[in-house]
């Protein structure tokens, strides 16, 4: 493993993950990194082409329990700090996904001590995508999407309704509570690479990729809702949605058997 996942495994660990052994971070070349299996896992039942005969025999053996984190390790609009920093009626007026992007913006760019808390995130931020790694239509120029122009697509990229809510709501936000959300200090340039546009694109992208949606405190995949219309999409509750870390480095193969 790398320093940084070296790091990484060791932060999980220290603030309560427990991790199957059998299990290890590795690279994948062109693909980034995935979570591997180094030893035999045992498998849950699945109906999929199984006899009767081989359910029983599968159903009673356990399952295998790959990895268990604390809630406090997700991020989420209720374990970050930032929300008991701020007017609590100017923060519950922000909308749609700015909060948890507001969150992300803010504790990645926090400077952990030994004393943090909740704990700092930074091993778990340092092993997300780098923000000049994105390809996505959010992230093309205005010369490239008009290479697209006559696509419904263009309809659904949603760029402009980003942009407007970082302009008109989050970046008015950032400059009135600019000592509560950089409190070291700075020129509006060290505020715009923290909390700028570009920042605003960055972190949003990485919530709608890879979040999952939680519920009664378990953190569970929200690949279900990715194939939902737009209206279900604007009603979620971004109160319910979190990042967590090392189940976003878990892939799944439709067919297969995943982790669940």
């Amino acid at each position: 493993m790398s320093s940084a996942e070296q790091e990484f495994t060791s932060w999980l660990t220290t603030h309560g993950t427990v991790i199957c052994p059998d299990v290890a971070l590795a690279p994948f070349e062109g693909m980034g990194r995935g979570l591997v299996a180094t030893g035999d896992i045992q498998v849950g039942p699945d109906e999929r082409g199984s006899s009767l005969q081989q359910l029983t025999r599968v159903a009673s053996q356990p399952e295998t329990v790959i990895f268990a984190l604390p809630r406090s390790l997700l991020v989420t609009t209720s374990t970050s700090l930032l929300p008991t920093l701020l007017p609590a009626d100017e923060w519950s007026a922000l909308g749609g996904w700015s909060p948890l992007i507001l969150i992300m913006m803010y504790e990645r760019s926090r400077t952990p001590t030994p004393a943090t808390t909740p704990p700092s995130w930074a091993p778990y931020f340092a092993l997300l995508p780098a923000p000049d790694s994105f390809n996505s239509l959010m992230f093309w120029s205005d010369a490239e999407l008009a290479e697209l122009e006559g696509s419904t697509v263009l309809g659904k990229v949603g760029r402009d309704e980003a942009e407007a809510e970082w302009k008109d709501v989050v970046w008015p936000f950032v400059l009135k509570h600019r000592n509560v959300l950089m409190p070291g200090g700075g020129g509006e340039d060290a505020l715009r690479e923290r909390f700028g546009l570009d920042m605003f694109h960055y972190c949003g992208t990485l919530i709608l990729s890879r979040s999952f949606h939680v519920e009664s405190g378990i953190a569970g995949d929200d690949s279900d809702e990715d194939d939902s219309d737009d209206e279900d999409e604007e009603k979620e509750d971004v109160g319910d949605v979190a990042m967590v870390p090392l189940a976003d480095i878990l892939n799944a193969k439709s067919g297969c058997d995943n982790v669940s």
